[in-house]
């Protein structure tokens, strides 16, 4: 169960009426709430910032993220080879990160391709700058 006001919102286990997290602050007055395709992450936006959170851990994803030119971009997900991208529409897609490459700044894919770029190492951080198509990702070693 989610409530949401003006100043933030509550997460609640609808079967056992347990407070998973209650969250303020100002994202919270303007957001609209958008789920994943699987139902386990309710994105909470607005047109400059995204919070994220993860039903089956009952956990926020990263931080709060900022736009960039109208796509939203989630921290790679926890004990997952993939990533999260909110798009401003609300759409929210889950992408899979697969095999390996050295190239750190890897052209990004079309919408349609359901690919992504090829990579082994642990993903702690990523970004997308829509002027250029790339797709930038940080690993645990650089």
């Amino acid at each position: 169960m989610i409530a949401m006001s003006q100043t933030g919102v509550c997460i609640a286990d609808s079967i056992s009426g347990k407070i998973l997290t209650r969250e303020d602050g100002p994202l919270f007055a303007s957001a609209q709430l958008q789920f994943s395709d699987d139902g386990h992450q309710p994105a909470f936006f607005n047109v400059t910032e995204v919070r994220l959170f993860d039903l089956k851990t009952g956990m926020w994803i990263g931080q709060p993220l900022l736009s960039d030119n109208g796509i939203l971009l989630a921290s790679p997900l926890p004990k997952e080879a993939s990533v999260l991208i909110v798009e401003q529409s609300g759409a929210i897609r889950k992408l899979p990160v697969q095999a390996a490459t050295t190239n750190p700044d890897v052209k990004a894919p079309s919408a349609n391709s359901g690919e992504l770029l090829q990579q082994t190492a642990v993903l702690t951080a990523a970004a997308f700058r829509h002027s250029t198509g790339r797709l930038l990702v940080g690993t645990k070693d650089g």
